[in-house]
């Protein structure tokens, strides 16, 4: 299989959209990242899914939306712990596995990441890899009107609140509040690192797992960004053009599409959710950020 985007240093017009060469370069570089990614779970037996922005792209465009820049996959949380794990001694420089416990800062989801580039988000804060990437997000249950999973998304809510809001909480607890884990529990949790705190929290959502229906990336729903899908919906793997490859995507990605967008055939031009990053495919991140400060 030639993982490769097709006149990748000639610019070109997709759907009325100019897509410059250098766009086209970053494609490849996710290609790759993409075709590491792939090689992994192969060998190992773990699934996982084109999703987002790259499930509409694969059916609307047979590849990327020509006005968008990245590549999102995501794996129901049993696959995304085995894959965190695992791809740890697979992964090797200049590719790199970014999540909480590799970079130092917190994040719910992973990126697969190319040293030797640039996506500049953070042009501030040099201690981080920020080479190209592609996106991997665990698919967690979520609330869905019954009292059990509605009980434990709030459970799961709490414990991501020890994570990401702990003076809050405290201040909660001090003043009495309400909540369904026990009060002397939280407590004992806001005395670990905040390290072991995401651990417990991302234990949580793996144990419980196995019930849910309803599924999200859970830190969107915690937003109030509810594109919730059915766990039905990720049953089969059904594979689709994508760049002259063909990649993995839900069963039924006609369902996950029209809980995401809508009328998903509809062509909206615009820009990514990474509107503002800067990228280079040729500039590792360290030369851009040391000249960046200059």
């Amino acid at each position: 299989m030639d993982w490769k985007i097709r006149d990748v240093y000639k610019d070109e017009i997709r759907d009325n959209f100019l897509v410059t060469a250098s766009r086209k370069k970053v494609w490849q570089v996710e290609l790759e990242l993409l075709q590491e990614l792939d090689r992994i779970c192969r060998r190992h037996g773990i699934t996982y899914f084109a999703d987002y922005g790259t499930l509409l792209g694969a059916v609307r465009h047979g590849g990327f939306i020509p006005w968008d820049d990245d590549i999102d996959v995501v794996m129901l949380r049993p696959d995304y712990e085995r894959f965190r794990s695992i791809a740890m001694e697979e992964i090797k420089a200049p590719l790199f596995l970014q999540n909480t416990y590799t970079d130092g800062f917190i994040s719910a989801f992973s990126k697969l990441r190319h040293s030797q580039t640039s996506a500049i988000e953070f042009p501030d804060n040099a201690s981080i890899n920020q080479g190209i990437f592609i996106d991997i997000f665990p698919l967690d249950g979520v609330a869905d009107g019954t009292a059990r999973q509605d009980r434990l998304f709030r459970i799961k809510l709490e414990l991501w609140r020890t994570v990401m809001d702990a003076d809050n909480l405290r201040q909660d607890l001090q003043a009495g509040a309400d909540f369904c884990l026990p009060r002397n529990l939280l407590a004992r949790l806001l005395k670990l690192s905040r390290l072991e705190r995401f651990a417990e929290f991302e234990r949580f959502c793996l144990n419980h797992f196995a019930e849910a229906e309803r599924l999200h990336f859970i830190t969107d729903s915690f937003l109030g960004r509810d594109t919730h899908v059915q766990r039905k919906y990720y049953e089969e793997v059904a594979y689709l053009p994508f760049e002259g490859i063909k990649i993995p995507v839900p069963g039924d990605y006609h369902s996950v599409l029209r809980c995401r967008y809508g009328d998903y055939m509809q062509r909206i031009h615009g820009g990514s959710d990474h509107e503002g990053i800067m990228l280079s495919a040729d500039i590792p991140y360290r030369e851009f950020l040391a000249a960046y400060e200059k």
